[in-house]
C-alpha cells in the first residue's frame, strides 16, 4: 500500500483510516510527510514519530479544518499557482523525469 501523503491532511487521514481498517496491510509504507510544508488541518501536517503515524481519532476522519491555514494556503495558491515542481512547461500536462544517476 502506498500512502502518497502529499495530499492535504483530509486525504491523508482517509488513507490512515483505510490502512488501520485493513488487516492484511502489515508492512510499513513509504511516505512523503517530510516534504509537506503546511496543511489546512489543525495540528497538521501529519508527522512520523517512532516510524509510525497516529490514526486520527474523533468524529468523521478525526481531523478539523483550520480556517486561518485554509486562507493562507488559498492565498499562496493564488499568488504562486500549484506546486508543480516537476511540471514540464514545454509540454503542458506532462511531468519532467528525474535523472536516475
Amino acid at each position: 500500500f502506498w500512502c502518497y501523503s502529499n495530499d492535504l491532511g483530509i486525504m491523508t487521514s482517509a488513507y490512515l483510516h483505510v490502512v488501520a481498517a485493513t488487516p492484511w496491510i502489515t508492512e510499513a509504507s513509504q511516505s512523503l510527510f517530510r516534504w509537506q510544508i503546511g496543511d489546512v488541518i489543525k495540528d497538521g501536517p501529519f508527522r512520523q514519530a517512532g516510524n509510525t503515524v497516529r490514526v486520527p481519532e474523533g468524529n468523521g476522519l478525526g481531523v478539523e479544518l483550520d480556517p486561518s491555514a485554509m486562507k493562507r494556503w488559498a492565498g499562496h495558491f493564488a499568488e504562486h499557482g500549484p506546486m508543480g515542481h516537476f511540471s514540464d512547461p514545454n509540454n503542458p500536462g506532462r511531468y519532467r523525469r528525474l535523472p536516475l544517476n
